[in-house]
């Protein structure tokens, strides 16, 4: 667990560099004053594109803790945060036919 959230932190830390970009998720969160914390497989990305638009960088599955470190204590503890949940029986079916027509990327591959 230490683990994971060591990593969320230096990935936050990166990160911190795109909040500026106007085509980044991060600066359409400041903007909306929310964010999205996507789970895999629960329609994520038609509620990214719903809410915050097309065409955005820095989109994926990230953790809450990674937002809270990535925005300052000011901004974050003013956004509504939200995430959208499944059926695990339904998102497990989802995810093993998705990966098994061979996923989005070289990641899913792996698998």
């Amino acid at each position: 667990m230490y683990n994971k959230y060591f990593k969320d932190y230096i990935l936050a830390y990166k990160h911190r560099k795109f909040l500026s970009s106007s085509a980044s998720i991060y600066k359409k969160f400041q903007i909306k004053n929310s964010i999205f914390v996507h789970i895999p497989k629960t329609a994520g990305r038609s509620i990214i594109k719903s809410i915050y638009g097309q065409n955005l960088t820095n989109v994926g599955h990230r953790t809450y803790f990674f937002y809270k470190k990535l925005y300052s204590n000011e901004i974050f503890k003013n956004m509504f945060t939200f995430s959208i949940v499944r059926n695990p029986f339904r998102r497990l079916e989802s995810a093993y036919f998705y990966l098994k027509s061979g996923g989005s990327n070289i990641h899913d591959l792996k698998i």
